[in-house]
């Protein structure tokens, strides 16, 4: 028998050495000069040329060159580049940001988190397949072992200095945050660009 997967999803993800303590107080103060709500806040999308922001954005378009050239494949010329960014901080507690609902990135190519701060119980990244039916069609109690094939989500715990990224097309959300302090995280948002 041959077995061919169809349609994979890419996922990356990188353990950092950037700044967290810049971030962290430029997030901080992000927040408290704007309007709060119960359960956290979320930024506007920010200016990619802030300076408190140049190390990640230079550390996720170095990542991303590696995704377009070592994965895709793509042409020296092209590359995926941010293209926009905004912070989500999440309030322990039950209260939810619209991160924490089932979304997507409609217009872009790849979609990243940077977690900024956070601990152990702080709510993990959940990612959902685009076969979004496969909950209907397969029990998850005939499963007896997950695979690329009967996964039915994707988790990722947080952890400081993590970059992860997926297409912009996967449907994901976030899970409440049950730890004892804030969770920080930055989105950010890539498009394929060609040089020239």
């Amino acid at each position: 028998m041959n077995v061919h997967p169809m349609f994979p999803s890419l996922f990356t993800d990188e353990q950092t050495s950037v700044d967290l303590d810049t971030l962290i107080n430029y997030a901080q103060s992000q927040r408290a000069a704007n309007t709060d709500r119960a359960g956290g806040w979320q930024s506007a999308w920010l200016d990619l040329d802030t300076p408190e922001l140049a190390e990640l954005v230079r550390a996720t378009n170095a990542h991303l060159d590696r995704v377009a050239h070592e994965v895709y494949t793509f042409p020296q010329d092209t590359t995926i580049r941010v293209v926009n960014c905004w912070i989500n901080s999440n309030d322990p507690g039950t209260d939810q940001l619209n991160n924490n609902y089932y979304h997507m990135h409609g217009g872009y190519f790849t979609s990243c988190v940077f977690y900024v701060d956070c601990e152990p119980d702080s709510g993990n990244l959940v990612c959902v397949p685009p076969h979004g039916f496969l909950d209907y069609a397969l029990p998850f109690q005939l499963v007896q072992q997950f695979n690329m094939f009967t996964a039915q989500r994707f988790h990722v715990q947080p952890t400081p200095g993590k970059l992860i990224t997926f297409p912009s097309w996967i449907n994901h959300y976030a899970e409440p945050n049950t730890s004892s302090r804030t969770r920080i995280s930055i989105a950010l948002n890539g498009t394929i660009q060609h040089a020239g």
